[in-house]
């Protein structure tokens, strides 16, 4: 650094700034996306164990004998079948074959075997909620599915818990393209601040830049005619109540004694002229008496 012109120094730190601002607005950035994120899994994984407590209260009629295993699973079945939130959004059951045991949406997958189900990106989702229930008990499966209003399908989340006893897992998703589009919203105003910030820190520190590097420009001329003998140059900043202006004060001394110098040399240098002069005169007179 110490190699380095001051333009380049304070260039330096501007180049700092603006990265940390970036940095520091990326990582908050994504800590707001991973916030929406975790509070509609948190959301969805409270709405589908509280479907699931459905299943544990039926089959405790099954239990205590005061309803068939079969009709349990119906009276479940039709219960979490009209159980909506945020208007549209739905729950389903299937089994660890996997197979739909009942879908309020999609009516036409009761009963169909889901391994081979898979959704654009080739991940066979339905599996994979049942190894997710096989090995966890419960979790999260991320997937694209069809979405209302939309021409491909969307990225989806769901939570996923079995019911051990009747071999079911029940389940709920959410899109989070909304979640996208927040965190693109969000992504707007934050990067629209680190542009005004960035600018902000840019123009001060061309501002301060200029006022500092411009002056010291001029002085090392004015410094180097006045090495050179010129004692008639003009010292910069002499006005400035900074650093700068008690360099200038400090040159414009050097100036006054370069001056005094070149004017007692000059003195001196008549009266050796002004003697010699007066010498020749003399002797000239006195060759002219003798």
């Amino acid at each position: 650094m110490k190699n380095l012109k001051i333009r380049h120094r304070i260039m330096t730190i501007l180049a700092i700034a603006i990265v940390g601002a970036l940095a520091i607005g990326s990582f908050g950035l994504r800590e707001i996306r991973q916030t929406l994120l975790e509070d509609r899994q948190d959301k969805t994984r409270n709405l589908v164990e509280a479907a699931h407590s459905l299943m544990v209260h039926f089959h405790a009629f099954e239990s205590d004998g005061s309803m068939t295993q079969q009709q349990a699973q119906t009276a479940a079945k039709e219960a979490i079948k009209g159980l909506r939130y945020e208007e549209k959004d739905y729950f389903w059951i299937n089994d660890f074959v996997p197979r739909m045991v009942m879908h309020p949406i999609k009516p036409k997958l009761d009963g169909k075997d889901l391994t081979a189900f898979k959704d654009p990106n080739g991940k066979h989702l339905f599996v994979e909620m049942a190894d997710v229930v096989k090995a966890d008990g419960a979790g999260f499966v991320d997937y694209l599915w069809p979405k209302p209003g939309f021409e491909e399908p969307q990225p989806k989340i769901s939570y996923v818990k079995g019911f051990a006893p009747w071999g079911w897992i029940v389940g709920s998703g959410i899109y989070i393209d909304d979640v996208d589009a927040i965190f693109m919203q969000d992504l707007k105003v934050v990067g629209g601040m680190i542009a005004v910030v960035v600018l902000l820190i840019g123009t001060v520190s061309y501002v301060i830049s200029h006022g500092v590097t411009v002056p010291i420009a001029r002085m090392t001329s004015s410094m180097a005619r006045l090495a050179g003998g010129d004692v008639d140059v003009d010292i910069p900043a002499l006005n400035r109540r900074d650093e700068i202006g008690e360099m200038a004060q400090a040159v414009h001394v050097f100036k006054d004694n370069a001056a005094e110098k070149v004017r007692l040399e000059a003195d001196q240098k008549a009266a050796e002229e002004r003697a010699v002069r007066e010498k020749r005169e003399m002797m000239t007179k006195m060759a002219d008496d003798f």
